[in-house]
C-alpha cells in the first residue's frame, strides 16, 4: 500500500505528459508484476484509436469491429482476453502486433478509463498470464491507482490546450498588430511613392515588408518609374535607418574604376592613385548600399560582389588584409535580369543572390488612374521650391496627358509639370496654355516606329512648326534612343549596338537626355 502512495504522490508532481505516462507504465509493469502495460487512446477527431507505448504506430479505426477495442468502447466494461481467445483477434494485425511479446499462456485485460462517466478516454491494456489477470480483475489498488494517473493526465492536456490557445491568440493578435503597423507604415509611405492605384498600394505594403527584413532587394522597373526613391524608403524603413545610405550608378562609372569605387584602393595601387581612398562598401558599413543600374556591372566584377555578399569581407584594390562590412544591399535595374543571364551577360549565382526581395516598378502607363495626384503632388513641390503659388490645375491638362505614354514615367511627368509651372500666367492656374507646343511636339516626335518619323506623308507639317533646332535634334535622339530601348527591352548593350555607339557613350548620351539618370 505504501508504495502505491507514494508512486501514486509522485504521479502529482509531474508536469509533463510523457514523463507522466512513463513513470505510469512502469511502476504499474513492476508493481503488477506483467509482460507490458499499455495506453490506447483516441485521436484528435475521435475517429481513430492509436496506441502510445508501443515502439511501432499501431493504430485501429474506431468502427471496425475485427479487434476488441471498438467492442470495449461500446460496452464500456473491463473485459479479460484469456490466451485460448487471443486466435479469434490474430487477422487484425495491428492487434498482432501489440501482442508480439507475449508468452503462449498470456492473456489480455482491457480496461476502459472514462474521464466524464459516459465517454472512454483511455484504455489501459494489461498483458501477462491468463491467472494473474485474473487475480488483477478483483484488485483495486491498480484501479484506483490508474483513476489518479487518468486525473492528473487530464489535468495536463486541458494545460496544455489552454497554453496552446493562450499561444495561438498571442501570435493572432500579433499578426493583428504587425498588419495594422505595416499599413499604418504603408500610409506615410504614401507621401513618397504618390498614388492610390491598386499596384501602388500593392507596392507600398511589400516596401515596408521588405524594409523590415534584411534580405536583399532586387527593384526592377523601367526608366523614370522611381526607383531609387523605393530604395531609400527601404532604408528610411528599415532598422539601419540611422546608418548610412549610400547609393552608386553602376552605368554612370567606367568599368576600370567602378571596382575602386566600390572597394576602394590603397596608394599606389594603380597610377593615379596618389592616395588611399575608402569605398562605399566600407562607407555603407552597419547602413544600406544601392547599387542602381547593376545589369551594366562588369562579369568580373559581379563574382566579386557575389563573394561580399556571401562572407562580408572584402579587400581593396591593391590591399593585402581584407576588410568587414556590415551593410544590407539594395539593387536596381531597368533591364530584364533574367534574360541577361540566358544570354550569359549576368552571372546565375548573383541574379539568385539579389533576388531574395524582388520588387517590381509599375510604368506610369499602367497606372494612369495617378496621374492627377502625382501632378498636384509636382505642383506642390514646385510651389514650396520656388515661393510660387500655383493654385489649381485645369482639367483638359489631364485629358490631355492621359492620352500620352510617358515612355519616361513618372519623372518625365514631373520635367514636363515643372517646365507648366514656369509658364503660369496671374491666373495661376496651370493649363494646356501653359505648356506652348510641348504638348503637342512629345506626341509628334514619339512615334510607335522610328520609321514612321520619316514617312513623307508626314514629314512637312512637324518641320513646319520647328522653332528650336537645337531642341528639335535633342527631342529626335531623345526619341530615337527611347524607340530603341523599348525594341530591346531596356537592354543597353543590344541597343548600343544596333545605333553604332559604344556602351558608355549611350550611358552618357542617356544621362544627358534624361532617358537614364
Amino acid at each position: 500500500m505504501k508504495a502505491w502512495l507514494s508512486s501514486a504522490a509522485d504521479l502529482l508532481t509531474l508536469r509533463d505528459s510523457q514523463q507522466l505516462i512513463e513513470h505510469y507504465v512502469q511502476f504499474l509493469t513492476v508493481q503488477l508484476a506483467v509482460q507490458a502495460v499499455h495506453l490506447i487512446v483516441p485521436d484528435n477527431d475521435g475517429r481513430t484509436l492509436v496506441c502510445l507505448t508501443h515502439a511501432q504506430d499501431l493504430s485501429w479505426a474506431v468502427d471496425d469491429f475485427e479487434h476488441p477495442f471498438s467492442h470495449l468502447i461500446q460496452k464500456q466494461e473491463m473485459r479479460l482476453i484469456r490466451s485460448s481467445e487471443l486466435p479469434y483477434w490474430t487477422d487484425n494485425q495491428p492487434f498482432t502486433q501489440l501482442l508480439e511479446q507475449k508468452s503462449r499462456q498470456s492473456g489480455i485485460l482491457l480496461s476502459p478509463c472514462n474521464r466524464d462517466g459516459h465517454r472512454v478516454q483511455t484504455i489501459v491494456t494489461l498483458v501477462a498470464e491468463d491467472e494473474r489477470l485474473e487475480a488483477l480483475l478483483e484488485d483495486q489498488q491498480w484501479r484506483e491507482y490508474t483513476t489518479i494517473f487518468i486525473q492528473q493526465w487530464d489535468m495536463l492536456s486541458e494545460l496544455s490546450q489552454r497554453n496552446s490557445q493562450q499561444y495561438l491568440l498571442k501570435q493572432s493578435i500579433h499578426r493583428m498588430q504587425s498588419e495594422q503597423r505595416t499599413q499604418h507604415l504603408a500610409q506615410q509611405l504614401k507621401d513618397l511613392l504618390i498614388g492610390d492605384s491598386p499596384a501602388m498600394v500593392k507596392l507600398r505594403k511589400q516596401t515596408i515588408r521588405a524594409a523590415q527584413s534584411s534580405l536583399t532587394v532586387l527593384v526592377q522597373g523601367e526608366t523614370g518609374t522611381g526607383k531609387e526613391l523605393v530604395a531609400r524608403a527601404l532604408h528610411q524603413y528599415s532598422p539601419r535607418r540611422t546608418q548610412p545610405f549610400v547609393t552608386v550608378n553602376c552605368a554612370a562609372i567606367p568599368e576600370q574604376l567602378l571596382e575602386s569605387e566600390l572597394f576602394g584602393h590603397e596608394k599606389g595601387a594603380f597610377s593615379g592613385a596618389i592616395k588611399a581612398k575608402r569605398g562605399i562598401i566600407a562607407e555603407a558599413h552597419q547602413g544600406t548600399l544601392f547599387l542602381d543600374e547593376i545589369g551594366d556591372m562588369p562579369l568580373p566584377l559581379q563574382a566579386k560582389l557575389l563573394r561580399v555578399l556571401e562572407t562580408h569581407q572584402f579587400r581593396a584594390v591593391g590591399a593585402n588584409e581584407s576588410q568587414h562590412s556590415d551593410f544590407r544591399l539594395v539593387a536596381a535595374t531597368h533591364v530584364n535580369l533574367l534574360e541577361k543571364v540566358k544570354a550569359g551577360e549576368f552571372r546565375q549565382d548573383l541574379y539568385y543572390r539579389l533576388c531574395q526581395y524582388p520588387l517590381h516598378l509599375p510604368a506610369l502607363r499602367e497606372r494612369s488612374d495617378d496621374l492627377q495626384a502625382l501632378t498636384y503632388h509636382f505642383v506642390r513641390q514646385f510651389n514650396q521650391a520656388h515661393q510660387l503659388n500655383v493654385r489649381s490645375v485645369h482639367f483638359q491638362l489631364f485629358d490631355k496627358l492621359a492620352t500620352y505614354s510617358f515612355p519616361g514615367n513618372v519623372r518625365e511627368l514631373r520635367h514636363l509639370v515643372e517646365f507648366g509651372c514656369t509658364q503660369v500666367d496671374d491666373s495661376n492656374e496651370l493649363n494646356l496654355n501653359c505648356f506652348g507646343d510641348r504638348l503637342t511636339e512629345l506626341t509628334e516626335w514619339m512615334p510607335t516606329n522610328v520609321d514612321e518619323q520619316s514617312s513623307d506623308s508626314n514629314v512637312d507639317e512637324p518641320y513646319a512648326q520647328i522653332h528650336d533646332l537645337k531642341q528639335a535634334l535633342r527631342q529626335f535622339e531623345a526619341s530615337i534612343i527611347r524607340t530603341r530601348l523599348e525594341e530591346y527591352r531596356g537592354d543597353r548593350a543590344k541597343t548600343a549596338q544596333s545605333l553604332g555607339l559604344p556602351k558608355r557613350t549611350l550611358a552618357h548620351k542617356c544621362q544627358k537626355l534624361e532617358i537614364e539618370s
